[in-house]
């Protein structure tokens, strides 16, 4: 018989579920808990594939964490049988005997990020000193469930997995973009995720987003108004308004951070920006004279028009005097836009951005994007 001390005792329905805290080297022994796969031919088992990937992700921050010490895995690992478990109230213990080990109903990647953790101190003990004592006494919260069948524990997997709220990407980049900009004021945080780290050192998402933030507020944007932030949701128009047409900040922030971005960090974001509006006043003038180029602020225009910005930046530089001006961009884009052709002819004239145009109708996915801004590019 086995027993567990330290036991939380949770009614939730007719099911007893048990707390408690047990360190990571007891759950990476696969004779206590496993994962069963999900087997289409036998109809058994529930977990999905280990994302090994994922979970060599917290591997990684598991490691990092070990020298502020500052790891932090609030949630639950979830585990069951379907063996009856003893609890005694006296003594907070449960008391179980297994014919095989508690099956891993949520938290399959975290406690594989452990197993390759302690793998990758093993392989490599010069490079993780006084790690594996830090990484096998990890405590982590569980909760395990006894009496529960097979088919219940599938259900309650297909409940913790289909649930949850997904974190929209609005919200991600604005965490992020915090993240970042309280780094580089010199605050505390805590061991980063490695890719967060990567973002964070980068400061790709921070910069985008600011700057997505200054065309949405400028008075003399055009995008001034067009972008949702953080959680926001389109308004419902009531009758007679006009409808929300706003769409997510992140859309013009990732491609951005890709297309204007991608070759150097930019020293000077103010100058940018400046640049950047007076090339969305050129694009607006030549394209939306009348106020009718709806599609021309939805991604649908969006992205091709960030992807060719580098390229119309430097024709600019390279052909016209001034500089970076409103003009000199029409100039340049006007040159870029008359020489398309083919599927995409007429693509710098106002109707092809109005409502109920050939933009407007064809989902512009980033294939077709790449395709546009090659042919403008072309053209330049």
């Amino acid at each position: 018989m086995n027993t567990i001390h330290n036991i939380a005792l949770v009614r939730q329905s007719d099911l007893r579920l048990f707390g408690t805290n047990i360190p990571a080297k007891i759950l990476i022994d696969e004779e206590f808990c496993t994962a069963q796969r999900l087997n289409e031919n036998t109809g058994k088992g529930h977990q999905r594939a280990l994302n090994e990937k994922r979970a060599r992700e917290l591997a990684g921050y598991i490691l990092d964490s070990r020298r502020k010490r500052d790891g932090v895995f609030p949630s639950s690992i979830f585990l069951a049988t379907e063996s009856p478990i003893e609890f005694n109230e006296e003594k907070k213990t449960i008391s179980f005997d297994l014919e095989e080990p508690f099956r891993i109903v949520d938290g399959q990647h975290r406690i594989a990020g452990f197993r390759f953790a302690k793998e990758e101190i093993e392989a490599n003990p010069d490079a993780y000193p006084d790690a594996l004592e830090y990484v096998l006494n990890f405590e982590m919260p569980v909760v395990i469930a006894g009496n529960l069948s097979e088919f219940d524990q599938m259900q309650q997997f297909r409940t913790v997995n289909t649930k949850h709220v997904k974190i929209d990407a609005n919200t991600v980049q604005s965490m992020d973009a915090w993240i970042t900009r309280h780094k580089r004021a010199g605050g505390e945080h805590h061991t980063f995720e490695r890719s967060l780290g990567k973002i964070v050192e980068e400061g790709k998402v921070l910069d985008s987003v600011d700057i997505v933030k200054f065309l949405n507020t400028h008075d003399e944007s055009p995008l001034n108004g067009r972008f949702l932030f953080g959680g926001e949701k389109r308004r419902k128009a009531q009758k007679g308004e006009e409808k929300d047409t706003r769409i997510s900040a992140s859309t013009l922030s990732r491609c951005i951070s890709q297309h204007i971005l991608k070759d150097d960090f930019v020293d000077n974001k103010n100058a940018l920006e400046k640049k950047l509006l007076n090339y969305w006043k050129a694009v607006k003038q030549l394209l939306d004279p009348d106020g009718k180029g709806v599609v021309l602020y939805q991604s649908n225009g969006l992205k091709p028009f960030t992807m060719i910005y580098r390229s119309v930046e430097f024709r600019v530089l390279e052909r016209e005097n001034g500089g970076c001006t409103v003009e000199n961009f029409k100039s340049v884009l006007k040159k870029g836009l008359d020489g398309v052709d083919g599927d995409y002819h007429g693509i710098g004239e106002p109707w092809f951005w109005e409502k109920g145009s050939e933009a407007h109708q064809k989902e512009i996915g980033s294939t077709v994007s790449n395709k546009v801004a090659k042919a403008i590019k072309a053209a330049l």
